[in-house]
């Protein structure tokens, strides 16, 4: 009886090897064809905020691509910078998270606003939405692309 066992325990593993080696075969197959290979960034919807000026800031530009939180203030520290005596330093964040653009403020003089109300904790941002930090207003826009990118 111990034979047999040991016997059926080395062919199950001998199996387990075997079809683990086969998965990273056709992984290696599949991707060495010249596949696409999935965009990272592809599931994450573009943020663009219109200002009432016209101008336009897109948040899936390469300069904000990769970044999880984007600084919002006066200060030149920040990733976007709103030169304006009514947005603080440090006025506030703009965050992908959990598959959603967030908003925060950073207990900024003025305040952060969405759809005028002043926020108080992080708020999922939607599209159409008005966000505004201190005097600057701006409406949003969420696009959803899907791309990928070739070998």
């Amino acid at each position: 009886m111990g034979i047999f066992l040991l016997f059926l325990r080395a062919a199950e593993t001998a199996f387990l090897y075997a079809f683990l080696l086969l998965v990273l075969y056709l992984l290696w197959k599949f991707y060495s064809d010249g596949a696409a290979i999935p965009n990272p960034f592809a599931h994450r919807p573009e943020l663009i905020l219109k200002s009432d000026e016209g101008n336009e800031i897109e948040f899936s530009s390469a300069k904000y691509a990769a970044m999880d939180v984007i600084m919002v203030g006066r200060g030149e520290q920040n990733h976007l910078i709103l030169p304006s005596s009514a947005v603080s330093l440090e006025h506030g964040k703009i965050s992908y998270e959990r598959n959603q653009w967030w908003v925060e403020d950073n207990h900024s003089r003025n305040g952060t606003y969405l759809n005028e109300t002043k926020l108080t904790t992080k708020t999922a941002i939607l599209d159409g939405d008005i966000l505004r930090f201190g005097d600057q207003t701006f409406k949003t826009h969420i696009i959803e692309r899907r791309t990928i990118w070739k070998k």
